[in-house]
């Protein structure tokens, strides 16, 4: 090999670099430096222009003294006569950087040797301590959240039954689950497959366990791990922030029910602007997507404060509620804006990333065909979940729930509604899946001998062989505008589904009877004096289980009334001008 000294006095030698053994070189010229103590250094234009690969990063000790962790990728550089695979840092000087090591075989020295054993044992040599500080963080959230949902990982009875894809290996995994995210620690680059292996199979012995927070910690944990993860967890904070905010604006729930609720659970006054709180809501989950995917580092500066916010709201101090799922927010506040700061620094993406980006970005649509779990569909609290309610055969019903000592809610998938179902009840009882999403119908079973059979509506609510007519689910949209209108509402007891509603002449209008007609388990509707007309009056047909309706003092026709009648057999009391 020969060199040439350039003006400065620097000794320069030509090297050839390549990505592959048999792919095409590029030739550099390099300076050899013997106070280097590592392999190459490249500058960060150098290494866009070659489309380096990148390996992990390094801690780096300058001649001040000054430390700073610095990025490295792997290349192949040819070096007297061979072909040698070398860790390249970056940086941001000018000339490229090599030691002169060709002399010395690397089992030749015996310091050499040692260190090469403490890095590959030591997760901190291996990974730089940015990157392992990170991990500890992720590894932390993930320990605090298996820690608040435990008895989640355990074999549990039928009042919360386990839920498995398979029946197989059905034990507790708690311990084992533990271990294997510990083990990410001590050996992060193969602790971390095992860790999700783990989790899947724990997944398929209980679908109760298919949370969303597991799968985001893990992610978050592979970024600091992986050369390629950081890639990976910014195209995944994009698809969640984007359509987190998305679902919101699509629920139609959000704007008027959900947010109600949650503004008014977290301690404000019943009428609280939660319409702001629902557009604002909307505005910082896909406004910090966009910016994620156009201005990463802008969305690094936004990500805490999102985050952080969340937390506080969950928090004792508002809501209350749902905290297996802090741990993860805390980790994303911090690992999510490292993330993406380092992010900012890459302005070439490969194939594979864009492809990635499009199916993160597609397949929460999904949720709406019912193919894609709403977990990982990014669906969060937007409430337009479907929902399973289970009526006894003696008339005793409820809504099935997970909370209590799970800390998580059911995931609430048609499929795992009616297992869930199928596996606390008894013959007789009868299960209502109500489905807010546009291209999916309510489904309604009855439980036999043996299975669940599908029946239809009309069946659901009436009674049939002793068995006690089903209780549907009322719609949290309709109650909300009702409430809203002063419209008068009846239920048995708190929190039950309403069974009767009167209006009166100052808030009657077609559609809120139409938004009544949607509230299943009215029995009574008083309409006495209000501006109800026979073409209104036919929105009752649907109500199977309506017992009683007043229509004095309406224009109501005694043909409206007789038609109604023969359509609703439940009908038992009239009141009306009419004689019949």
């Amino acid at each position: 090999m020969k060199g040439f000294v350039d003006n400065s006095g620097r000794a320069l030698s030509s090297v050839e670099l390549r990505k592959t053994v048999r792919g095409d070189s590029t030739r550099i010229d390099d300076w050899g430096d013997t106070g280097f103590t590592g392999d190459l250094v490249i500058p960060v234009a150098l290494i866009n222009t070659l489309e380096l690969e990148p390996s992990g990063s390094v801690d780096t000790i300058f001649a001040n003294g000054s430390q700073i962790a610095l990025s490295t990728y792997s290349r192949l550089i040819g070096w007297f006569g061979r072909t040698k695979k070398l860790e390249a840092i970056a940086n941001e000087g000018e000339c490229p950087l090599l030691r002169d090591n060709h002399n010395q075989e690397p089992g030749a020295n015996p310091i050499h040797c040692w260190k090469r054993v403490v890095k590959a044992i030591n997760p901190l040599a291996r990974l730089g301590f940015t990157r392992f500080g990170l991990l500890c963080v992720a590894t932390t959230a993930q320990i605090l959240t298996i820690f608040l949902t435990w008895p989640l990982w355990q074999v549990r009875g039928n009042h919360l039954p386990n839920l498995p894809l398979i029946e197989f290996l059905s034990f507790d995994y708690g311990t084992i689950v533990l271990a294997s995210t510990i083990l990410v620690l001590l050996m992060p680059h193969k602790g971390i497959w095992i860790n999700l292996g783990v989790f899947a199979i724990a997944s398929v012995s209980d679908q109760m366990r298919l949370q969303p927070q597991f799968l985001a910690n893990w992610v978050l944990m592979f970024a600091t791990v992986s050369p390629n993860g950081t890639r990976v967890g910014r195209l995944l904070l994009i698809s969640l922030w984007f359509w987190a905010g998305l679902h919101k604006f699509i629920s139609p729930d959000w704007f008027t029910q959900t947010s109600w609720v949650l503004t008014s659970e977290a301690g404000f006054s019943p009428e609280n602007p939660h319409y702001l709180f629902a557009v604002a809501a909307i505005v910082s989950e896909v406004g910090l997507g966009i910016l994620a995917f156009l201005k990463p580092r802008w969305a690094a500066i936004a990500c805490p404060f999102l985050h952080v916010g969340i937390v506080i709201f969950l928090s004792p101090l508002f809501r209350g509620l749902n905290y297996s799922v802090i741990p993860w927010n805390l980790s994303t506040a911090v690992v999510g804006c490292w993330i993406l700061w380092v992010e900012s620094e890459r302005a070439k993406w490969n194939l594979w990333e864009y492809c990635l980006l499009a199916i993160l970005m597609t397949a929460p649509a999904g949720f709406y065909l019912g193919i894609v779990d709403h977990g990982y569909a990014h669906v969060l609290y937007s409430d337009n979940l479907p929902r399973g309610h289970i009526t006894q055969s003696d008339g005793e019903h409820y809504e099935i729930v997970g909370w209590e000592e799970l800390a998580v809610p059911f995931p609430n998938e048609r499929r795992l509604l009616k297992q869930y179902f199928e596996t606390v009840s008894q013959p007789g009882d009868k299960l209502h899946i109500c489905d807010p999403r546009p291209f999916l119908d309510d489904q309604f079973f009855v439980m036999t001998d043996s299975n669940s059979k599908e029946i239809d509506k009309q069946q659901f609510f009436g009674q049939q062989d002793n068995v006690a007519p089903g209780v549907g689910i009322d719609s949290m949209r309709s109650v909300y505008w009702l409430r809203n209108a002063k419209v008068r509402m009846l239920a048995r007891k708190n929190h039950d589904m309403v069974y009767a509603v009167e209006f009166n002449a100052r808030n009657y209008s077609t559609e809120l009877l139409r938004l009544a007609t949607e509230l299943p388990n009215l029995e009574q509707i008083q309409l006495k004096g209000t501006q109800v007309s026979d073409k209104d009056l036919k929105l009752l047909h649907r109500l199977h289980r309506l017992e009683g309706i007043g229509v004095e003092d309406t224009s109501i026709s005694l043909q409206t009334l007789v038609d109604l009648i023969r359509s609703v057999p439940s009908i038992k009391i009239l009141e009306t001008d009419h004689s019949l």
